[in-house]
């Protein structure tokens, strides 16, 4: 998609710089995100795509306020619109991020790790190993690491790109935690155990939130399907007297 705005100019409207930056990192580390039709690789292709709506937008309210249309339904797609952009552009993000707490993904790349460290495996040994077992997030960022190892980058260096390019914090920790200094194996082990724990009790955390908020919206249709037809079968011998009541008058 063509640009139409620069980053001088989103900081010209208050746009923070380490914003921008950050919106641009998010953005490529999903590999691009898909507005409607269009597919927006960084953040001044998202911006450029949000100016040509906005114009849009603005010429059919005229065009609408002209021609006798409704503000408030004019004002209802002018939110619609923004929410459903904000949507878009941030749904593959933060499902990219949570992707990394299935069990299978970093849960997993843990286990692998402290075994591995069990048995006398290293860092770049296990990682190989993840690499040639394992699919999904956690094992691409590793080939990408492991890419650039065998490319002249240290462990430190691959790593914590990846890391960088995660954009999860439990990610950042586990990378932190296989590339620091340790007296000794086991303070790396249980380094790992700590935030293996850490990471299953927030899955812990999310699937009873989860719970309740399917609680929560099954509560309306159970309502519908079984207590209002026995409201209905209560109340009605009650309408029909009511009914044979006023017939006598």
């Amino acid at each position: 998609m063509r640009r139409i705005v620069s980053k001088k100019y989103l900081q010209k409207v208050g746009i923070k710089r380490d914003m921008i930056e950050k919106w641009d990192k998010e953005i490529k580390a999903v590999g691009g995100v898909k507005i409607l039709f269009f597919e927006v690789q960084d953040v001044l292709e998202l911006f450029s795509f949000a100016a040509l709506s906005l114009g849009g937008l603005l010429v059919l309210t005229v065009v609408g306020a002209v021609n006798g249309a409704n503000i408030l339904a004019l004002l209802s797609v002018f939110i619609g619109s923004a929410i459903m952009f904000y949507q878009y552009w941030r749904s593959p993000i933060e499902s990219y991020r949570e992707s990394f707490y299935k069990e299978e993904e970093l849960p997993a790349a843990l286990e692998i790790f402290i075994s591995g460290l069990e048995v006398g495996m290293n860092t770049e040994n296990i990682m190989g190993y993840i690499v040639r077992t394992r699919k999904g997030v956690v094992r691409d960022l590793l080939y990408e690491a492991q890419a650039r190892i065998d490319t002249g980058s240290s462990l430190k260096d691959a790593l914590t790109s990846a890391a960088d390019k995660s954009l999860n914090d439990h990610f950042k920790r586990f990378v932190k935690a296989v590339t620091g200094e340790y007296e000794s194996v086991k303070d790396m082990r249980e380094n790992l155990e700590e935030l293996l724990e850490e990471v299953e009790e927030k899955n812990y955390n999310q699937k009873i939130e989860r719970a309740a908020v399917l609680d929560n919206s099954l509560f309306f249709p159970i309502f519908l399907g079984y207590f209002v037809p026995i409201l209905i079968m209560f109340a009605l011998p009650f309408v029909i007297s009511l009914k044979s009541f006023f017939n006598l008058f």
